[in-house]
């Protein structure tokens, strides 16, 4: 965004739509209805699913356990991720939409999409090294994220969230291909020699791999390690708590090594 309100010129240069007329930008594009209407059909079930979750997750006996603050948190993210997964993403697809069919909002809406991801996948990272962290030593995990201090540690995926959505490329929606892409004149008769690539979501994707995979793999050793000496109820607790903490992690593993492969 930084380049939409603060270089201009930048953002003349590589995201120029002089080209052809609004006709023509529109003529590039694929209308479909019917798949448009099955993504927004999608986002809003899913919503109308996810979003009492956090509700849930922000009652008492939950708000005061840190993983459940990250937890509220990614929901968050999610919950915008979804928004233009499915709800934008639709719209657009119904409309035939290319970027200069469009430009303002798939401009927008590409620079919160990759940093929703960048700071879900931060996020991610945090919420197992949480549960690691308690696991292992759950006195230590008091000192480090009791009360107000998970916010604290949450600073880290809000402050990527905004460097990313100001300072790097945004992915650019085309009716077409139905995806985004960083180029926003892909399957378009024109050609700019211009770099539209991101390092930063690409070293993200790559981190996260490795990173998550490290963490989980601490995390299930540590739960055979310790399981055979606690009691069952409190178990059966823990087992509860840190399912839900690898297995929202490793879901969001297996989309950047997904992303990854396919480039």
């Amino acid at each position: 965004m930084n380049a939409y309100f603060f270089q201009q010129d930048f953002y003349a240069t590589r995201y120029n739509c002089s080209a052809y007329s609004q006709e023509e930008w529109q003529s590039f594009g694929k209308k479909k209805p019917f798949l448009g209407a099955c993504f927004i059909m999608i986002g809003v079930v899913t919503q109308v699913i996810y979003v009492p979750f956090l509700f849930g997750m922000m009652q008492k006996k939950f708000r005061d356990m840190s993983c459940y603050k990250i937890m509220f948190y990614l929901g968050i993210l999610d919950v915008g991720n979804i928004v233009g997964g499915t709800l934008i993403t639709g719209y657009l697809t119904w409309h035939g939409a290319v970027f200069c069919s469009h430009p303002g909002l798939i401009y927008f809406a590409g620079c919160f999409g990759v940093a929703s991801w960048c700071a879900a996948c931060l996020t991610c990272v945090l919420l197992a090294f949480n549960r690691c962290v308690d696991f292992a030593r759950s006195d230590l995990s008091d000192t480090m994220f009791g009360g107000y201090k998970t916010w604290i540690w949450l600073l880290l995926p809000t402050v990527y969230f905004l460097a990313v959505s100001f300072y790097e490329m945004p992915v650019i929606y085309n009716s077409e291909f139905v995806a985004w892409f960083y180029d926003p004149f892909i399957g378009v008769p024109i050609h700019y020699d211009y770099d539209y690539s991101n390092t930063t979501h690409a070293i993200n994707n790559i981190a996260v791999i490795f990173i998550l995979c490290a963490e989980n793999a601490f995390l299930c050793h540590n739960i055979f390690k310790l399981s055979g000496h606690l009691s069952s109820s409190i178990k059966r607790k823990r087992q509860v708590t840190n399912w839900m903490g690898r297995k929202i992690p490793a879901f969001h593993c297996e989309s950047p090594f997904c992303l990854e492969y396919c480039a």
